[in-house]
């Protein structure tokens, strides 16, 4: 969740060289894409955005550069660079996960400051990054005019370790067992700011739920199997063990940490 990608290996330089080789017809739209001011500007609006990677929100928008605007760059987009460059591009992350959610595959290539707004990225290499059908839904064309609100770009940052993040249990819940909450001194406002965009608050609670409910199987299927009560010091072992499974994410071991602190209550609840 929150992960950083491989810095992508084409640049915009080598998409317009791709792009003259592959268009064999060059229509209207292919020659204002392909000219020398278009080319030139492209190349000199990349240099910018890897100057600004750490400030993109300081990158002002753009409709149009000369004859190349918003309705040339789309249809070059959903043509000649889906048809012919798109593939190329995702083989570098063949089988990666979504960089946000961290679940399914990034198949689909997310503007990260939007084409409807800044033109002149529509078809740069490191403004688009893969992720998955419902974090793009997410995000849409939001970008943010600070860092503090400016969205996650994988290529550049890295917020794996959710540090900051924790999670509240209400136990006497049924229905609503589980909060997200942020301890505000450690974290990045800027965390806090995609955890809701992507709304990966009310994934992870879902997903923590589900991983209490399998806990309390297993802790139960422990307590119906053994012959004698299980006491408090023995419930916390078994809870600490669970820290050292593998292939723990950071989530879940922030969940299981959490847990403990809270775990005379849980052992209440379950009654041992």
């Amino acid at each position: 969740m929150f992960d950083k990608l491989e810095y992508p290996e084409l640049n915009v330089k080598e998409v317009i060289k791709e792009i003259e080789k592959r268009s064999q017809r060059k229509t209207t739209n292919i020659n204002k894409f392909l000219s020398d001011e278009t080319k030139r500007s492209l190349v000199d609006e990349e240099r910018k955005y890897e100057k600004f990677s750490s400030e993109l929100f300081k990158l002002k928008p753009c409709s149009e550069i000369g004859d190349y605007d918003k309705n040339v760059a789309n249809k070059i987009y959903d043509g000649v660079f889906k048809k012919k460059i798109r593939e190329e591009y995702m083989s570098q992350y063949i089988g990666t996960s979504c960089p946000i959610c961290g679940q399914t595959l990034g198949v689909e290539l997310d503007h990260v400051l939007p084409k409807s707004k800044f033109v002149q990225f529509t078809v740069t290499p490191i403004n688009l990054v893969p992720i998955c059908h419902n974090c793009n839904y997410w995000k849409g064309d939001n970008y943010g005019n600070t860092y503090a609100n400016s969205s996650f770009h994988p290529f550049y940052e890295d917020f794996s370790s959710l540090n900051g993040l924790h999670f509240n249990f209400n136990f006497c819940n049924k229905t609503s067992p589980i909060e997200i909450i942020y301890d505000k001194k450690k974290t990045n406002p800027k965390f806090i700011h995609i955890m809701k965009e992507y709304d990966m608050e009310g994934f992870l609670t879902i997903q923590a739920v589900k991983k209490l409910r399998q806990i309390e199987h297993d802790l139960c299927s422990i307590k119906v199997s053994g012959t004698e009560k299980m006491s408090v010091d023995n419930f916390q072992k078994t809870l600490n063990a669970m820290t050292e499974y593998i292939g723990l994410s950071s989530w879940e071991k922030i969940f299981i940490c959490d847990l403990m602190k809270v775990n005379r209550k849980f052992y209440s609840v379950l009654e041992f």
